[in-house]
C-alpha cells in the first residue's frame, strides 16, 4: 500500500507520465483495496472494466462493495 499511496500522490501533483494505457481489464476486484482501484482509474485514458464477484472475497481487511465503486465512479464523472 505504500507504493500504491506513493504513486496516487505523484500523480495528483505531477499528473501521470507514464507510458499511454488505453484499456484495462482487471478481474477479481473484490479483492482489491480502493486506493489500488483509484490508481488504475487514474492511469487508464478510455476505459476500465472490472468484474469480479463480491461473495468470493478472500483478502483480510478488504470490505468490498459494488455499491461503493459505483458511487466511485459517479463521483468523479458528475
Amino acid at each position: 500500500m505504500d507504493a500504491v499511496n506513493y504513486c496516487l500522490n505523484y500523480i495528483n501533483r505531477s499528473g501521470y507520465n507514464g507510458p499511454p494505457i488505453h484499456y484495462l481489464m482487471v478481474d477479481e476486484v473484490q479483492d482489491l483495496p480502493y486506493a489500488y482501484i483509484r490508481l488504475l482509474t487514474l492511469v487508464a485514458e478510455a476505459g476500465i472494466l472490472f468484474s469480479g464477484d463480491s461473495a468470493q472475497t478472500i483478502s483480510k481487511g478488504v470490505e468490498f462493495r459494488f455499491k461503493d465503486l459505483r458511487k466511485m465512479f459517479n463521483d468523479k464523472y458528475t
